[in-house]
């Protein structure tokens, strides 16, 4: 066995690992393995777990090396082949289970109130021990304006210690368990949409008509539930700069641009989308007016509906203090350019110029971008003057 462990380029600590299971099965029995056959091999397999209560790698490391004994050293694959290795039990670092825990987030009417309470989990030890931050910016649209509400979160990786007194990293690659955030998800949305069916806020057309009877909307709802929601969290593949850029396209615009906008004739308009399931193609699309504007006005928000909602340490009321902590734990600069000024044809401020960068007057802090002037005309009033030449940029 141990020739063809070394032929096969085992390490020196794995060859003398196998060896001592070996041996050690061999005793138990008091004879040599080659005279052994599955059902000693599962004996012994359950004397590890019942009498020793040996933990699952201990287990584990002697089905293998049984198994490479029995396939390669005595050519008998037979022997084993009935016996798997089990799944090792995953202990959660939490009290809750992760079952335990959607119920009790989704128990929580208020939206604001779970997000509060998701930020309170985040700064558990077990899973990151710190105060994070983050802003969510609510999106209704798609291309084509049909309705598809869903919230872009930017969550930076990693957030303050409970004292202040250093920024907490989370690990490369890893910010939160996914699976439990996916069935916290998916136990919000579930719950909130009972409670719209129940509250007679839900209409069924067309192929749904059959979800208005309350027994097939439970039946569902139900297998719905068990089935495993995916929620994906990566970095940004640009850059935090990037997904900045992307969101601030829609923080104060509704739906389409004007640039998308090429045609009315008679009752018909035509505008520009791109259809992401023809690998991203642009296309051109005709609607009826009234169509048009229904698809428009749906995402309209209501009057003092908030678009851009901030939690933890971007709070509005703490982020002017926390933001200036967590740059200095950074050790990153007090006063960072804004986003996208590398666009707008402003000059670098030098003591050789002569001339003072333009400070905000209201914080005395930031740094102020020129946009746009406005030349005097004849009678000394401020005239609209032509718009400086900016990048281009897809606001879609």
């Amino acid at each position: 066995m141990t020739q063809d462990m070394q032929l096969r380029n085992f390490a020196t600590g794995s060859v003398n690992v196998y060896v001592d299971c070996v041996a050690r099965f061999a005793r138990h029995f008091g004879t040599s393995p080659e005279s052994l056959g599955p059902e000693d091999v599962r004996a012994f397999l359950l004397h590890l777990i019942e009498q020793r209560r040996v933990s699952w790698s201990y287990y584990n490391l002697h089905l293998q090396a049984l198994r490479f004994l029995y396939n390669v050293t005595l050519g008998r694959p037979a022997t084993l082949e009935h016996l798997v290795c089990p799944r090792r039990p995953k202990r959660l670092p939490v009290v809750l289970s992760p079952d335990e825990l959607t119920r009790f987030f989704a128990s929580v009417g208020s939206l604001k109130h779970r997000a509060s309470l998701m930020t309170a989990y985040a700064a558990d030890p077990t899973h990151l021990g710190a105060e994070i931050g983050f802003l969510a910016v609510l999106h209704t649209w798609g291309q084509n304006l049909q309705h598809h509400p869903h919230v872009h979160c930017v969550v930076p990786g990693g957030g303050l210690s409970p004292d202040g007194s250093r920024w907490v990293s989370c690990r490369p690659g890893f910010f939160l368990p996914v699976r439990v955030l996916g069935r916290l998800f998916r136990g919000k949305f579930l719950a909130l949409l009972k409670a719209a069916f129940d509250g007679g806020r839900l209409s069924f057309h067309g192929q749904l008509a059959a979800l208005a009877d309350p027994a097939e909307f439970r039946r569902t709802l139900a297998a719905t539930a068990n089935i495993e929601w995916v929620v994906y969290a990566k970095p940004p593949f640009g850059g935090p700069e990037q997904v900045l850029k992307y969101l601030a396209r829609y923080t104060h615009r509704v739906a389409i641009s004007n640039h998308r906008l090429i045609g009315l004739e008679g009752d018909q308009v035509e505008f520009l989308w791109k259809d992401y399931a023809d690998e991203g193609k642009q296309k051109r699309m005709k609607l009826k007016a009234v169509e048009f504007l229904r698809r428009f006005l749906q995402h309209v928000l209501p009057s003092g509906f908030v678009r851009i909602r901030h939690y933890g340490f971007l709070a509005n009321r703490v982020c002017r203090e926390k933001l200036e902590l967590c740059r200095t734990l950074l050790a990153a600069l007090a006063t960072p350019r804004p986003v996208g000024a590398g666009l707008v044809s402003e000059p670098e401020w030098t003591a050789e110029r002569g001339s003072e960068p333009h400070i905000c007057p209201a914080c005395g802090v930031g740094r102020m971008v020129i946009i746009e002037t406005f030349p005097a005309n004849r009678r000394g009033r401020a005239g609209r003057g032509p718009a400086p030449a900016l990048a281009g940029c897809d606001t879609s």
